[in-house]
């Protein structure tokens, strides 16, 4: 279902050079998906996620910025950003191990 959607979604976005997505709740799984898809076609745009189920967004995090400490979880989440800038001005992005 998401890729058939997607293939609508992706040529508007491209239209418009550029999207804004909301998720909500569980949804907020399908728009970081959404958005993930979108970035790899070159496009920018801008995510909100509200209320997007604690726990679960909980474990993808513990998944994917692995930290003992909240120190080190801040260090881990710094350093994703600094390689997301670093790769957004090579004309590069990458999301976090994938997602």
């Amino acid at each position: 279902m998401f890729n058939w959607n997607f293939q609508y979604i992706l040529p508007k976005a491209e239209e418009q050079r550029g999207f804004a997505i909301v998720g909500y709740s569980y949804g907020s799984l399908i728009a970081l998906e959404l958005v993930k898809r979108l970035e790899k076609h070159g496009l920018c745009g801008r995510l909100v996620l509200i209320d997007g189920a604690p726990e679960l967004l909980k474990t993808i995090l513990e998944q994917f910025l692995p930290a003992t400490t909240e120190k080190e979880l801040q260090n881990n989440i710094l350093l994703s950003i600094m390689d997301t800038v670093q790769s957004a001005s090579s004309g590069k992005v990458d999301f976090i191990n994938g997602y």
